[in-house]
């Protein structure tokens, strides 16, 4: 494997099927990789492609996705109900293709006039919503291919932050499914999918809300406004993390166990600070030969559950005070599609 020469550091993480409870149907659901760049070996898991991890929790990724027959996509691993097509193909009130950020609410409030698909609750997703639909096992575009409309372009989120004094809005490039974000004003054209949830609105498990508190557009009439208008997600109320007092995170949303420290403050088999990425698979077999906080089942985290770590209610860094990571990158398990070896991980 190709040592990568940018600065990095590790979270890692166990599902402990005791606390995340076997009837929890929905969650993070599964990259879509299922190439193996580093196979399990004496106390390490193994990558992404090996373990799998994720809802459904049996049956491959594809097969928890339903066409509803009235255009729409309901996800049964994250429990979101998606627009079969987008704007490239579906019109509403004049808008289509490519659109300002602004305009985005425009379009799925035409469609929420206009009781798409029997409902009138859609709205932009926000960015853990928006990429949970990338497929990790391909590309161009990055996305499951019952969304047979979807470009190799980039799609609006609702998540924003203020950096600067200026906000900036995420959004995902499907060409690969990587996440970048931009200054949200009349040059910057991207495409809109909207999304739902199914979900009742009880409980503390399921898909993580993304933490983002602050407002930049409100909701009005049949505009849902954005994500920190909709805080969609779980848990509804409360920390969306726990401390468990003997080094871990309990994530309430999904009830996966977090390491608390890092590789930047806590060391393990000799190896500490920023790794490379095969060197990170050592220290995750020295966690385990540890029984770290009395588990032996601790993995890299794969990309989506990477991101569901980030609470854009932070930045520098974006994450929970819980955690108190540095201010760098972090690996996780997943790979790039479509690399020749050595192969690049996100």
């Amino acid at each position: 494997m190709k040592k990568i020469t940018l600065i990095w550091l590790l979270f890692f993480l166990s599902l402990v099927i005791a606390s995340a409870g076997i009837a929890q149907s929905y969650g993070i659901p599964k990259t879509g990789q299922t190439d193996i760049y580093h196979g399990p070996a004496e106390n390490d898991p193994g990558d992404d492609g090996t373990v799998q991890a994720g809802f459904p929790l049996a049956g491959a990724r594809g097969l928890a996705f339903h066409d509803n027959d009235n255009e729409t996509i309901l996800d049964g691993a994250t429990g979101l109900v998606w627009q079969k097509k987008d704007s490239f193909s579906e019109p509403f009130v004049g808008l289509s293709g490519k659109m300002s950020w602004s305009n985005a609410f425009s379009y799925v409030a035409a469609m929420n006039s206009q009781n798409y698909g029997e409902h009138n609750d859609w709205r932009v997703p926000n960015i853990k919503e928006l990429s949970s639909i990338i497929n990790q096992g391909t590309w161009l575009p990055a996305v499951y291919y019952i969304f047979d409309s979807m470009q190799e372009g980039d799609y609006w989120s609702s998540t924003s932050l203020e950096i600067a004094g200026q906000q900036q809005t995420y959004f995902i490039g499907f060409n690969e499914g990587y996440i970048q974000f931009a200054q949200p004003d009349s040059s910057q054209l991207k495409f809109i999918k909207a999304v739902r949830s199914y979900l009742p609105g009880s409980g503390v498990e399921g898909f993580p809300r993304t933490g983002q508190e602050q407002i930049f557009h409100t909701a009005s009439g049949n505009d849902k406004g954005d994500d920190g208008v909709s805080r969609s997600g779980y848990p509804l109320t409360g920390n969306s993390f726990s401390d468990n007092g003997n080094g871990t995170i309990t994530q309430r949303a999904t009830g996966m166990f977090w390491q608390q420290s890092d590789s930047a403050s806590q060391p393990f088999g000799g190896l500490s600070g920023a790794l490379t990425w095969e060197e990170g698979f050592s220290y995750i077999a020295a966690i385990n030969a540890q029984a770290y906080a009395g588990y032996t089942d601790w993995r890299m985290p794969n990309y989506y559950e990477l991101i569901s770590l980030l609470d854009f209610g932070y930045f520098w860094p974006i994450s929970d005070p819980l955690f108190n990571p540095v201010k760098e990158s972090y690996w996780c398990s997943t790979n790039r599609f479509g690399v020749t070896p050595p192969a690049d991980a996100w």
